[in-house]
């Protein structure tokens, strides 16, 4: 299972990043590709701490949901669930400036990323591994939604 914790995976996703364009078509979801980058890059600010997110943790998330999500599906699918509100990027956090700026504001707070155990709001308790899966997974389904 692939993970941010891994150089080369990392990589990887940071390469996918930077082949993102301010023309990069849509092909599910409602997200600009301007607003994929602030949702990413506030996901990023959330880990660190900068951005704090109130908790939505149920027992549904943490012993269902958090399985199937991290585990069982190799990849999230596409315009199928809703994001909650508090990380809806149309609704709530950081909104799309200048298309390069955004972009550049994202791959910094990747390549500073620190990955380590924490507290998820949704998910609950996560070791280190399972926020390098998370990430991935996060990061591999918005990047396929716009085709990189």
């Amino acid at each position: 299972m692939k993970r941010l914790n891994d150089p080369e995976v990392r990589g990887e996703i940071r390469a996918r990043i930077e082949r993102l364009a301010p023309d990069s078509a849509r092909r599910f979801g409602k997200m600009t590709v301007g607003q994929m980058l602030c949702h990413l890059s506030d996901q990023l600010r959330d880990v660190a701490g900068i951005r704090p997110v109130p908790g939505k943790r149920s027992f549904f998330m943490e012993r269902a949901a958090k399985p199937v999500a991290f585990y069982l599906l190799p990849r999230w699918p596409g315009g199928f669930l809703p994001t909650a509100p508090e990380f809806d990027a149309m609704r709530a956090g950081t909104k799309p400036s200048a298309f390069l700026q955004d972009k550049e504001e994202l791959l910094a707070l990747f390549d500073s990323l620190t990955i380590s155990e924490g507290e998820h709001p949704a998910f609950g308790p996560l070791s280190a591994r399972e926020y390098g899966r998370l990430l991935y997974k996060h990061f591999d389904h918005h990047l396929r939604q716009f085709g990189v």
